[in-house]
């Protein structure tokens, strides 16, 4: 069932159970993840602390590899004792993975044999319920498996838009209907003083992302999601830091200079992802999300990225911008014991 890959050698692992010392793993965190392919945003230490810190029935026990001395390897795990079973952090990250340099399935292997063998002072109850989702087909997670391997737990797909040919070269696969559309939307934009930006953290209070973004998301879903507290001390948490750091971007809907819809984006490494959004009901028939995504895909060409990211879900605005889509899924710890 699992590929098989040598040991890593000369190689010690522990596990870190309190939040005093996530905190310390801070710079060897965002060291070892700048060499891997995990999601800058979704696997960032500031994504994993804010959400160990917002959702009251998770504890920490992150799995650390060493060699001589330097952190190789992570594994962002906590303890869930609502669902009882060790997982990935957050479902508000879309990707999931174990953190390593890219390329490197025997670190990533080591790291899963000590969270099945309890080898790393985890408690065989919590062992025993391993929950890994989230993991994209290229993730390392995902290619230690054999093909005969049985992804277990639902996937969902994620709709992209390759954009590596230019906007234009893009505009002109879409449909005559999707571009008069598109037209329409700008034209009734611009006559009523409405328009689409970027702000940065040098001209809007990074500490107002989050109340911005509650405030315009809560009046469209009032009672999904982020309608719940931990949710929303999970955005102001996280995405004030983020903002700051340009890991989470913030496309902006203005009526003269009152923001009155916005998309939240997350940076990848060849890519910009659509995260969560809003608008005021009184631009609603401006075909808000129209004009935000235009706006976003004119960037992403211009600063020479590969694509946009919609991530989960199969909303059908999301298949009328993509080119294609790709598949996340995971496996649990009945699936994986069978093989070990």
């Amino acid at each position: 069932m699992f590929t098989k890959v040598e040991r890593v050698a000369d190689t010690d692992s522990y596990v870190v159970c309190s939040q005093e010392e996530v905190i310390a793993l801070e710079a060897e965190w965002q060291t070892l993840l700048a060499r891997s392919e995990c999601h800058p945003v979704f696997s960032s230490h500031a994504w994993y602390l804010a959400a160990l810190n917002c959702f009251s029935d998770l504890s920490p026990r992150v799995l650390v590899l060493r060699k001589n001395g330097e952190v190789c390897g992570i594994a962002p795990l906590v303890w869930d004792a609502a669902g009882s079973q060790l997982r990935f952090v957050s479902d508000l990250a879309d990707y999931q993975d174990f953190i390593v340099p890219a390329d490197s399935l025997a670190t990533a292997n080591q790291l899963l044999d000590a969270a099945l063998s309890s080898n790393a002072g985890i408690a065989a109850h919590e062992a025993r319920t391993l929950c890994l989702v989230g993991l994209r087909q290229n993730a390392v997670l995902t290619r230690l498996m054999s093909d005969s391997a049985k992804r277990d737990l639902e996937p969902h797909d994620c709709w992209y838009a390759d954009l590596s040919a230019g906007y234009d070269a893009f505009l002109a696969t879409r449909s005559g209907n999707f571009r008069y559309n598109l037209r329409r939307a700008q034209r009734r934009a611009e006559q009523a003083s409405v328009g689409v930006e970027e702000v940065r953290s040098d001209e809007f209070d990074p500490e107002q992302v989050p109340e911005l973004f509650l405030r315009l998301h809560l009046q469209r879903f009032p009672d999904k999601l982020f309608s719940r507290p931990e949710p929303q001390a999970f955005c102001r948490a996280v995405l004030p830091t983020l903002f700051v750091a340009g890991s989470v971007r913030v496309f902006v809907l203005k009526k003269n200079s009152t923001i009155v819809g916005m998309h939240l984006t997350v940076q990848g490494r060849r890519n910009l992802a659509i995260w969560n959004g809003g608008f005021d009901a009184s631009i609603g028939d401006l075909s808000p999300g129209k004009l935000l995504l235009d706006y976003q895909f004119k960037t992403v060409c211009q600063e020479r990225l590969h694509g946009y990211d919609f991530l989960r879900g199969d909303e059908a605005y999301k298949q009328s911008w993509s080119t294609h889509r790709n598949t996340i899924g995971g496996y649990d710890y009945a699936t994986l014991a069978a093989g070990r």
